[in-house]
Protein backbone atom coordinates (compact mmCIF):
# COMPACT_ATOMS: atom_id res chain seq x y z
CA UNK A 1 0.00 0.00 0.00
CA UNK A 2 1.23 2.89 -1.08
CA UNK A 3 0.62 6.63 1.36
CA UNK A 4 -0.58 9.42 -0.49
CA UNK A 5 3.03 11.13 0.34
CA UNK A 6 4.42 8.33 -1.23
CA UNK A 7 2.25 8.73 -4.31
CA UNK A 8 3.28 12.42 -4.29
CA UNK A 9 6.94 11.63 -4.34
CA UNK A 10 6.76 9.11 -7.06
CA UNK A 11 4.51 11.49 -9.38
CA UNK A 12 7.32 14.06 -8.80
CA UNK A 13 9.99 11.57 -9.88
CA UNK A 14 8.43 10.67 -12.99
CA UNK A 15 7.38 14.31 -14.07
CA UNK A 16 11.53 15.40 -12.99
CA UNK A 17 12.27 12.18 -15.13
CA UNK A 18 9.67 13.16 -18.45
CA UNK A 19 11.96 16.53 -18.06
CA UNK A 20 15.35 15.01 -17.76
CA UNK A 21 15.85 16.52 -14.76
CA UNK A 22 15.85 13.17 -12.77
CA UNK A 23 19.47 12.32 -14.36
CA UNK A 24 21.14 15.67 -12.67
CA UNK A 25 19.80 14.25 -8.92
CA UNK A 26 21.91 12.27 -6.85
CA UNK A 27 18.89 10.23 -4.55
CA UNK A 28 21.33 8.01 -2.52
CA UNK A 29 22.07 11.14 -0.26
CA UNK A 30 19.36 10.79 1.92
CA UNK A 31 18.34 12.69 4.72
CA UNK A 32 19.53 10.56 7.44
CA UNK A 33 17.95 12.13 11.43
CA UNK A 34 20.23 9.66 12.86
CA UNK A 35 23.40 10.93 11.32
CA UNK A 36 23.47 14.49 10.55
CA UNK A 37 25.45 15.63 7.51
CA UNK A 38 27.66 18.14 9.46
CA UNK A 39 29.05 17.26 13.07
CA UNK A 40 28.46 20.20 15.63
CA UNK A 41 31.36 19.08 17.71
CA UNK A 42 33.51 18.58 14.71
CA UNK A 43 34.68 21.99 13.66
CA UNK A 44 37.03 21.26 10.83
CA UNK A 45 37.22 18.90 7.63
CA UNK A 46 40.86 18.20 7.36
CA UNK A 47 41.40 15.50 10.76
CA UNK A 48 44.94 17.28 11.18
CA UNK A 49 43.84 20.62 11.42
CA UNK A 50 41.25 19.19 13.96
CA UNK A 51 43.54 17.33 16.01
CA UNK A 52 46.22 20.21 16.41
CA UNK A 53 43.27 22.61 17.52
CA UNK A 54 42.59 19.59 19.62
CA UNK A 55 46.34 19.75 20.90
CA UNK A 56 46.55 23.31 21.12
CA UNK A 57 43.50 23.19 23.52
CA UNK A 58 45.30 20.62 25.87
CA UNK A 59 48.48 22.38 26.07
CA UNK A 60 49.22 25.66 24.24
CA UNK A 61 52.66 26.37 25.34
CA UNK A 62 54.29 23.63 22.68
CA UNK A 63 56.25 24.58 19.88
CA UNK A 64 56.03 23.75 16.25
CA UNK A 65 58.32 20.51 16.50
CA UNK A 66 56.85 19.32 19.55
CA UNK A 67 53.36 19.69 17.91
CA UNK A 68 54.53 17.97 14.38
CA UNK A 69 56.35 15.60 16.97
CA UNK A 70 52.53 14.73 18.44
CA UNK A 71 50.49 14.14 15.32
CA UNK A 72 52.93 12.82 13.86
CA UNK A 73 53.10 15.58 11.09
CA UNK A 74 56.31 18.09 9.80
CA UNK A 75 56.89 21.32 11.33
CA UNK A 76 56.19 23.20 7.75
CA UNK A 77 52.38 21.34 8.60
CA UNK A 78 52.12 22.21 11.64
CA UNK A 79 52.90 25.67 10.89
CA UNK A 80 50.95 26.17 7.68
CA UNK A 81 47.56 25.03 10.07
CA UNK A 82 48.21 27.15 12.44
CA UNK A 83 48.04 29.95 10.30
CA UNK A 84 45.14 28.59 8.82
CA UNK A 85 43.36 28.35 12.69
CA UNK A 86 44.93 31.91 13.68
CA UNK A 87 43.42 33.51 10.33
CA UNK A 88 40.18 32.12 10.59
CA UNK A 89 40.07 33.67 13.97
CA UNK A 90 40.58 29.80 16.17
CA UNK A 91 43.71 30.81 17.95
CA UNK A 92 46.10 34.19 18.57
CA UNK A 93 49.98 33.65 19.67
CA UNK A 94 50.25 35.58 23.11
CA UNK A 95 53.62 36.78 23.56
CA UNK A 96 56.97 36.06 21.81
CA UNK A 97 57.43 33.21 18.94
CA UNK A 98 60.21 32.03 21.99
CA UNK A 99 58.70 32.49 25.21
CA UNK A 100 54.63 32.65 24.29
CA UNK A 101 51.96 30.78 23.59
CA UNK A 102 48.84 30.09 21.81
CA UNK A 103 45.48 31.54 23.29
CA UNK A 104 42.15 29.41 21.96
CA UNK A 105 39.80 32.25 20.97
CA UNK A 106 36.92 30.13 19.92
Amino acid sequence: MVTKQEQQLLDALNEYQSLGIAEQIDYTQSADPIKPLSDPIKRFADPITERLYQAVLKDNGLNYAAYGALLGVSEATVKRRLGELKAAGYITRVGSNKSGHWEVLK
